[in-house]
């Protein structure tokens, strides 16, 4: 990830996404977004922003995805959708993760490299494009 912070805009949050917290006591938390969240980025973004982070995809925050199976002796992981039929897989060994949307027709595998998600919240924002459904994310350890 980029040392830069990350600037968050209304139209790239949806509620149930998950994000990091500042807090004084603890430091950064997991935190799900909600309607207040979403009006207080609208009405005051820089305040939002100051103590709002995206959470990195990672081995251990994909880990914390109710859907994904962890694959291979590696840090590669897949999530298949039998409604849909297709597959999001997610590779993070290399240090910067390596996200794809893979559909099999009756004709051919097609693979379409993302590399644009880079963000459990973008990852949550895909499926939910494409199902309708959210990506459960562990808040608790």
């Amino acid at each position: 990830m980029t040392n830069t912070p990350h600037i968050f805009k209304p139209s790239e949050l949806r509620i149930g996404n998950v994000l990091e917290f500042k807090t004084l006591e603890e430091g950064w938390l997991p935190t799900v977004i909600d309607w207040q969240d979403l009006k207080w980025l609208t009405e005051n973004p820089e305040d939002f922003n100051a103590i709002h982070r995206p959470i990195g995809i990672t081995k251990d925050s994909v880990l914390r995805i109710d859907s994904f199976e962890h694959r291979h002796l590696f840090a590669f992981f897949e999530l298949h959708n039998f409604n849909f039929d297709f597959d999001l897989h997610v590779c993070v060994e290399k240090g910067k993760p390596e996200v794809d949307f893979s559909i099999d027709t009756e004709y051919e595998y097609n693979t379409v490299p993302l590399p644009h998600i880079t963000y459990i919240h973008q990852l949550q924002n895909l499926f939910h494009s494409l199902t309708g459904e959210e990506l459960q994310y562990k808040i608790e350890p």
